[in-house]
């Protein structure tokens, strides 16, 4: 190669290599898309908050409440849904029923970070106030619940000042243990308390003083166990006492008198008073006789419980505890 063509080449090289480097500079320079937050898929915090080791010292990550260490993205996320949805009040200024139309459960997506720019003042302002314990401080009475559960784990404080206990399902159900030793099964789809009562021996016995398991009481090997028997498993066996049956028969009455039966109500306790031959017939001596109908008068007088899918529930049912056909009512 001549030495004039080695001067170009040499020439044609250097504007490259600067033309290049100011590109990547305005490059990196430039604002970045802040819409594809929402579509980066969430860090599994299961796998992030694992032990570290930076020269021989271990490190643990946290974020549970009440720890020194910030939420994490999606752990923010969960508690300001939960609070932001926790009063009719606060429901309407930043919630579901607000402008921002945000769920009780959710993610940390773009409808996350609408409600939580407006509510971020106010709700940092309510941390402060209701300060959330931490597994140490616990009082003797929660410490062996909260050591035993191992799943959807979460402190925090309430506004009287009752140290709390939460777990919640897929389901939307969430279940409460409070520092004065009662509990509370929440449906936060229907915004209504489905069970409260207290519990003992460590979180293991729980019993109903209301709603749907008023006057039963059972016991698991473990709280998380006795939380999961409430309301996850269909085939829940409650003792009962004598208020139960009462509440079964004045419930199942109610449901079918007047025309348009509560067929929810019905089946509910349906499925309580069908759990072995005693208790159905405890139930049928105690309802005996409602305006002159006996109970299979009332059934057979309501069209919702006269349906071939209704009658083989109840003969199932009659079967299976020995009471032979439902249907000869």
């Amino acid at each position: 190669m001549t030495p004039k063509g080695k001067k170009n080449l040499f020439i044609g090289l250097a504007i490259t290599t600067i033309v290049g480097a100011a590109g990547y500079l305005i490059w990196s320079m430039q604002p970045k898309d802040k819409s594809k937050t929402d579509e980066t898929p969430e860090v599994d915090e299961t796998k992030t908050n694992t032990s570290t080791n930076s020269g021989g010292g271990n490190s643990s990550s946290n974020s549970s409440s009440g720890s020194s260490t910030p939420p994490t993205r999606s752990q923010l996320a969960t508690d300001y849904r939960a609070w932001a949805n926790s009063t009719d009040e606060l429901n309407k200024k930043y919630g579901k029923k607000s402008e921002y139309d945000l769920d009780e459960i959710g993610s940390a997506n773009s409808w996350f970070d609408k409600s939580y720019k407006a509510g971020k003042t106010e709700y940092e302002a309510y941390l402060k106030e209701v300060s959330m314990p931490t597994p140490s401080t616990l009082p003797a009475i929660l410490k062996p619940v909260y050591d035993a559960i191992t799943w959807g784990k979460k402190l925090g404080k309430t506004a009287a000042g009752l140290e709390y206990i939460r777990l919640a399902n897929s389901k939307g159900i969430q279940y409460y243990w409070f520092s004065n030793g009662t509990y509370k099964i929440w449906d936060t789809k229907t915004k209504k308390s489905l069970s409260s009562g207290g519990f003992s021996n460590a979180g293991k016995t729980m019993t109903g003083t209301k709603g749907v398991h008023k006057g039963t009481t059972w016991t698991k090997d473990s709280p998380e166990a006795a939380a999961l028997y409430a309301y996850n498993d269909p085939n829940q066996k409650l003792s009962h006492t004598p208020a139960t049956y009462t509440d079964a028969v004045v419930k199942m009455y109610d449901a079918m008198k007047g025309g348009g039966t509560k067929v929810s109500t019905f089946w509910k306790w349906w499925d309580y008073m069908t759990q072995t031959g005693a208790d159905w017939s405890k139930f049928i001596s105690l309802f005996g006789k409602k305006d002159g109908y006996t109970f299979g008068q009332w059934v057979k007088g309501e069209d919702a419980l006269t349906t071939l899918q209704a009658k083989k529930r109840m003969n199932d049912s009659m079967e299976r505890i020995g009471y032979g056909n439902a249907t000869k009512w």
